[in-house]
């Protein structure tokens, strides 16, 4: 039997079926703001717990407040959160109780039903309204954006079936992202073992060894030398820290950010900012060759400057120089990009609660190496060839996993407007 529909009225919810309703998210459930707790008693091990925007996406807590707090800010699971900066990210929480920081919020609302179903229901009404938001710096949400949300709405019997039919639907999507993602993990780790085991034994086979001085290390070839970062690099320097956001440009000159380095390379193809020339005359600038090393945030990643990078404006990253007769600037990368490069890196972050790198500090980190630039350069051939075969791997892993967020809200779309029914 073929379902009579209607016009809806809302562009993103398109026809509904005619016995359906549109209401306003502000009829069946209400809006609870967080509260600005004093980031003066943020701690990164004790206290209580706290839900911070960046939780929201993680699914867990990484901050505890230390001082007081009324009890009507604590998240217990299933309560249904929202991230009211930036991507406006939704999640029904399932982590451990936790406080309600600013910039997030609770749906609240008296039936576990209706909860359930906003949560199938708003991503699609939150994420048109962050592509039409304007926002020079962050985006923002307000309480009024989500109680004024449009939401198709049943009968109760049919939402009960569709949060049913959903649940169970997402739950095998889920399993299977879930299964790929802890594969990619696996091969992650593979990389990095092998990184780590080239660059501290190298790839000729068995040779005579001796101990390298160094705890992570352990022994090294015999002919090989444990210098610092310092020695081994012409000059390094901390990058501009800078400008802000009303300085970038429609296009110019590539500024790089510690979001655009990761695993050794350096990509802008998802997020590129750019500044006018003139502005980043005046500033430092990045060299093909140069090594740019994350400074706060996930402090010690690296990036290879390659010749598309080259005379682009960096911001926070160290900028590391190599000495280019004593040592190849894709060795190197390997090497801070293994296991005991990154540590090396990190024992000498300063910090507690913001941990950061600093060039005049990780300029005596060690660093071996093999002492002729041939041996170098094989080690970082051969690295090349076995890391693109491992990240071909993971590039159609994530693939996967992506096409199968695209069928999720799909199923979800065509179940929550009506356009498919869940039959009894």
């Amino acid at each position: 039997m073929v379902r009579q529909m209607k016009d809806s009225g809302v562009e993103w919810i398109g026809e509904i079926p005619e016995e359906w309703q549109v209401i306003k998210c502000k009829h069946i459930a209400t809006v609870q703001a967080g509260f600005p707790f004093d980031s003066a008693k943020f701690s990164n091990s004790e206290g209580t717990p706290l839900i911070r925007i960046r939780d929201i996406t993680s699914g867990y807590t990484q901050t505890f407040y230390t001082g007081e707090y009324d009890s009507e800010y604590i998240v217990s699971s299933g309560n249904l959160l929202i991230g009211m900066d930036g991507d406006f990210n939704i999640r029904m929480w399932q982590g451990t109780n936790a406080l309600l920081n600013q910039r997030c919020c609770r749906v609240v609302s008296n039936s576990e039903i209706e909860l359930s179903f906003l949560y199938y229901c708003l991503p699609f009404h939150l994420e048109i309204t962050n592509n039409l938001a304007y926002a020079t710096t962050v985006k923002h949400l307000s309480n009024s954006d989500i109680l004024n949300a449009p939401v198709p709405y049943p009968q109760k019997c049919r939402r009960e079936r569709i949060i049913s039919y959903l649940d169970h639907k997402c739950a095998e999507i889920d399993k299977v992202v879930e299964q790929n993602c802890a594969t990619i993990e696996e091969y992650k780790k593979l990389k990095q073992a092998i990184i780590t085991e080239a660059v501290t034994k190298g790839v000729r086979g068995a040779r005579p060894m001796k101990p390298s001085g160094v705890e992570w290390i352990g022994d090294i070839p015999a002919e090989w030398t444990v210098s610092t970062l310092g020695k081994v690099t012409s000059s390094m320097r901390n990058g501009y820290v800078g400008p802000t956001r009303d300085l970038f440009v429609d296009d110019g000159v590539c500024y790089i950010q510690s979001l655009h380095i990761k695993d050794g390379k350096i990509d802008l193809s998802k997020k590129a900012y750019f500044v006018r020339p003139e502005w980043a005359a005046e500033r430092p600038k990045v060299s093909t060759g140069d090594i740019l090393i994350v400074q706060t945030g996930d402090i010690g990643q690296v990036g290879l400057v390659t010749e598309e990078y080259h005379e682009c404006s960096c911001h926070a990253l160290i900028i590391a120089s190599p000495n280019k007769s004593d040592i190849s600037s894709e060795y190197l990368a390997y090497f801070l990009r293994s296991t005991v490069g990154r540590e090396l890196l990190l024992a000498h972050k300063t910090g507690a609660l913001l941990p950061h790198l600093n060039s005049g500090k990780i300029r005596f980190a060690e660093v071996v190496h093999p002492n002729t630039i041939e041996e170098q350069q094989e080690i970082a051939t051969y690295l090349d060839i076995k890391c693109a075969e491992i990240d071909r791997i993971i590039e159609k892993k994530e693939q996967l996993i992506e096409e199968l967020g695209s069928y999720k809200k799909s199923l979800i779309y065509e179940y929550v407007t009506g356009k498919k029914e869940v039959t009894a």
